[in-house]
């Protein structure tokens, strides 16, 4: 039975990539389906995440109310860390999207969705003229199921947007590299300069920097630099400039100069040499995340590196390395290191996992490749293993389809391994749909783990019981971003005896309290609450109660609602 699986699974596998890649529409199509199909399950159900999704979504959220698309702002705060390119086309998906305030988290996610969708098909683009048409569609696929950029694709943030301009730059760097008489003819090098003047809105630097690294390293095995010359960077500096530099005058007139020193000062060169916000770890940290950041790529990866150390001195495999080695050994020097930071080399990644599993034709050869493809299964176990264990001691009970899924994600992902030793460009499809079912166990059940959600339970109990409509707001002790998205974004994040000041005023108010103790045995924010409010000579009423564990640091909250009596 399980002979017939495999044959048949081999045979329907390789029609399908063969079917594909002779066609770009079709490899350009079915790249896409498999990246929506990886990044939307969950994508719209699973709650506002904090911190750096809560802070972009309130950001543009007062934006959009404010009318002010120049200086961006969290609450009464500045918020100068990234320019607001990516403010804008959240904004333009809530405009377009008719809701306006009442817009839904999944409104604001629209940009990274199809920034990740767009940058995976733009990863087959990008390479299909150094790898080939079918390492190309399978080094898109597996961009396209890879967990970290899963994860961009459903948070409201830059890395996602950021990804797509890089490959699309990319594409055209490398078109630079292997023909640049050919290039200099087309429209390529407008949209190179146009992709990179877009990435300076997005994330400021990054983009470029990127970029830069990698034209920098192909000028090795180029030995030379005319070649730059085909993307005609005169012309296309001008174009870079009249993207970015209006706003960025803008900016610097409306905020003196202090937008500048935040977002290159504190938030770009401050990274470099210290940890920001105890985001740090030593170097090597990124090498020992990309087996699971990377993941399902990475089981091919580790059984593949054998292949790639003996081919190291082919062009094509140079040509790659360029692309991560020097990018990734930066990263790993900055002192603050977050796991996203590394996605633009990941599509460089794919591209030597595809190229080799195209030109191998059997990959499960010898102990380490049989030894190292065995986390395509493993994964999805440890997540099943793991998360239906933690939604049951939180929750009391199991949702059977994520469940089934993720059992279904473990079945296939033995039937990678047991391909492997038949066909090794078999493998990918088998890989990517593994990931799939993976994916559609994962996402919905985070999104149902009540207790990790507190904000979204802390609006509702406010829309429940406030006794009036649309009441101030403050929570003492919990100050995470999305409490101000989902209810008010003048809510007052604070402390317990602020919240007492805070309902001693005028109109109709309500305070959350945290009751729960705080670190080290230090007393609740309520008892401070109730301290003050007996100084003040006041009354209160407890509403509801709401408790959880706050997904930041994990700490355990029991929010209390409150309001004053007459």
């Amino acid at each position: 039975m399980l002979e017939r699986i495999v044959a048949a699974t081999i045979a329907a596998a390789l029609k399908l990539i063969a079917w594909a890649s002779r066609a770009p529409l079709r490899a350009a199509l079915l790249v896409g389906l498999v990246a929506a199909g990886a990044f939307l399950p969950g994508y719209a159900t699973l709650p506002p995440t904090d911190r750096d999704e809560g802070r972009y979504t309130l950001a543009t959220r007062q934006m959009v109310a404010s009318g002010d698309y120049i200086d961006i702002r969290n609450q009464d705060e500045p918020r100068h860390k990234q320019p607001a390119g990516i403010y804008w086309l959240q904004a333009a998906a809530v405009h377009l999207s008719g809701q306006g305030d009442a817009a839904p988290i999944g409104v604001y996610r629209i940009p990274s969705l199809i920034g990740a969708v767009t940058g995976t098909v733009l990863t087959w683009w990008a390479f299909l003229p150094l790898i080939g048409r079918r390492a190309a569609l399978l080094a898109g696929a597996l961009m396209g199921v890879t967990l970290l950029l899963g994860v961009e694709a459903r948070i409201a943030k830059t890395d996602a947007v950021l990804f797509a301009t890089v490959m699309a730059a990319t594409g055209v760097l490398f078109r630079a590299f292997l023909d640049p008489m050919k290039l200099r003819a087309t429209w390529l090098p407008w949209l190179f300069w146009g992709a990179l003047g877009v990435s300076s809105m997005i994330k400021g630097p990054i983009g470029l920097l990127v970029v830069a690294v990698a034209a920098v390293a192909l000028c090795l095995p180029a030995r030379g630099v005319r070649w730059l010359g085909a993307l005609r960077p005169w012309p296309g500096v001008l174009l870079l400039l009249a993207i970015a530099l209006p706003w960025y005058i803008a900016i610097t007139i409306r905020t003196e100069g202090a937008f500048f020193a935040t977002a290159l000062g504190w938030n770009a060169l401050g990274k470099v040499a210290d940890a920001h916000q105890g985001h740090g770890g030593p170097p090597g940290f990124y090498l020992a995340l990309v087996w699971v950041t990377f993941w399902p790529a990475a089981s091919l990866l580790a059984a593949l590196l054998p292949w790639i150390w003996a081919e190291r001195r082919r062009r094509e495999v140079v040509v790659l390395l360029c692309l991560v080695v020097p990018m990734w050994l930066i990263f790993e020097i900055v002192a603050t290191k977050l796991p996203h930071y590394v996605l633009p080399t990941y599509p460089a990644l794919a591209a030597l996992v595809a190229l080799a599993v195209t030109e191998i034709g059997v990959l499960a050869r010898g102990w380490w490749s049989r030894l190292t493809l065995q986390g395509l299964w493993l994964l999805p176990l440890a997540l099943l293993l793991a998360g239906g264990g933690a939604f049951w001691f939180y929750e009391g009970w199991l949702p059977p389809l994520s469940i089934l899924a993720l059992l279904g994600g473990v079945g296939l992902g033995m039937l990678a391994v047991v391909v492997a030793h038949r066909s090794a460009v078999a493998t990918v499809p088998v890989v990517a749909a593994a990931a799939l079912f993976t994916w559609l166990g994962t996402w919905p059940m985070v999104a149902r783990m009540d207790s990790l959600w507190l904000s979204p339970r802390m609006a509702e109990a406010i829309r429940a019981q406030a006794h009036c409509p649309d009441p101030a707001i403050a929570s003492g002790g919990y100050r995470e971003p999305s409490f101000p998205f989902l209810t008010r974004t003048d809510a007052l994040l604070t402390g317990g005896r602020e919240a007492a000041d805070f309902l001693a005023l005028e109109g109709c108010r309500v305070a959350f309290v945290d009751a729960a103790p705080g670190r080290r045995g230090q007393p609740s924010q309520e008892v401070a609450f109730l301290a003050r409010l007996e100084e003040l000579g006041l009354r209160a009423e407890r509403l509801t109660m709401v408790e959880g564990r706050n997904m930041n640091g994990g700490h355990w909250r029991q929010m209390v609602l409150w309001r004053r009596l007459p």
